[in-house]
């Protein structure tokens, strides 16, 4: 949720200077994809969760500015962190739905179906191709959610374990001939 500029303090304790937010991201992500241009590489702009809390903007709109920012500087995809629950369910729906992004999360369980959530743009993994080579991108929650999240939510979603989950997919993945396997957590 760190999309505001902070002092650095350290820099000079007395009048600290302004560092970092989104303008500054957003020009270093500018500069990386010209450089990935310019090489005839590619560039893959990710994030692995818990997008939002601990900033009063973050907070403040439940991640939605955050969100904004990523859709705006066009990030390939995110995966859910256990902070995005924070709030409850509805914000994180709001947040995959409201993402230009895939979001990836392919622990979260639905309780009334036993399947994933029928979220619009939430996905267990992705296939990109770069150049012929096949990437598989697995998106996974910490184990520890069932601890994390309140009663409340407990009843509506269950998250599977990471290594079960894993061990599917990426056999999953290996006969669709993918060639390489990204964890998202």
């Amino acid at each position: 949720g760190a999309i505001g500029e902070s002092a650095a303090w350290w820099m000079n304790p007395e009048f600290p200077p302004p560092l970092g937010g989104a303008a500054a991201i957003a020009t270093l992500i500018k500069d990386e994809r010209q450089k990935a241009k310019e090489e005839d590489s590619y560039f893959l702009l990710i994030d692995a969760g818990d997008i939002w809390q601990g900033t009063p903007v973050g907070d403040k709109t439940k991640g939605q500015a955050v969100l904004k920012f990523f859709n705006k500087v066009k990030y390939d995809m995110w995966a859910l962190g256990n902070h995005d629950f924070d709030s409850g369910l509805e914000p994180v729906r709001q947040l995959v739905e409201n993402s230009e992004m895939p979001v990836l999360c392919a622990n979260l369980v639905d309780k009334s179906t036993g399947e994933m959530p029928e979220w619009d743009n939430l996905y267990p993994y992705l296939i990109k191709e770069y150049k012929g080579i096949e990437i598989g991108f697995i998106g996974v929650i910490t184990d520890d959610m069932p601890s994390l999240v309140t009663p409340a939510m407990r009843e509506l979603v269950d998250f599977n374990k990471v290594g079960y989950t894993l061990l599917r997919l990426v056999k999953q993945l290996r006969l669709k001939g993918v060639d390489i396997i990204i964890v998202v957590s």
